[in-house]
């Protein structure tokens, strides 16, 4: 049976948790790299950006409760816009992480 997370372990989740929402926030404002704001202006960005907040909310909720099933399932629901919009906005970031 695997341990479970320590205090430390819930801390470091706490913190990502985090540092994806502030991403997001930055991602929702037009980002840093040279075709964010083209890409933050589409319709279609923001939903995927969107989704990945509330998928970053929840997750940071779960954390928070240390409800390890409830941070699974927001990562399950997570990753979905997260591979779209790489895949649609930035193919080359999904290719290199492969």
């Amino acid at each position: 049976m695997p341990e479970s997370p320590t205090d430390q372990d819930w801390a470091e989740l706490e913190q990502a948790a985090v540092t994806l929402l502030a991403a997001a926030q930055v991602n929702a404002l037009g980002g840093t790299g040279p075709k964010d704001d083209e890409w933050a202006a589409q319709p279609a960005y923001q939903a995927l950006n969107e989704a990945m907040i509330a998928a970053a909310q929840d997750a940071l909720e779960a954390v928070r409760a240390r409800d390890t099933d409830a941070l699974l399932a927001a990562g399950d629901v997570l990753y979905p816009p997260c591979e779209a919009c790489h895949m649609q906005y930035n193919p080359g970031v999904v290719e290199a992480e492969l």
